[in-house]
């Protein structure tokens, strides 16, 4: 299964529960911050640094601030387009199959 997204196409990533939480609560504009021995945290809710690596291996999360550091205070992770895009057609295709269930 694929999603278009702008200048191709992007394969379907399987999102686990938690990964799906995350992009759920970027969009609705917390932010993933690091801490100073880079452990991502998203508000005070620390977070397996493998889940911020999947996540940006894979374009889902983007830096807010690009000419500042990291870890500067303000400045964090945010969701990107392909992590919007693929958190849709997750929401779409959760709704879909529910939907045949019933």
């Amino acid at each position: 299964m694929s999603v278009a997204f702008a200048t191709g196409l992007i394969t379907m990533l399987t999102l686990t529960k938690l990964q799906t939480e995350i992009l759920s609560a970027l969009r609705d504009g917390q932010l993933l911050t690091l801490d100073n021995y880079n452990m991502p945290f998203l508000d005070e809710r620390a977070l397996q640094p493998q889940i911020r690596y999947f996540l940006t291996e894979n374009r889902l999360i983007t830096r807010k601030d690009t000419t500042r550091a990291v870890d500067a205070k303000g400045n964090g992770f945010t969701i990107s387009k392909k992590g919007l895009a693929l958190l849709k057609a997750q929401n779409s295709n959760t709704n879909a199959s529910s939907k045949k269930q019933t």
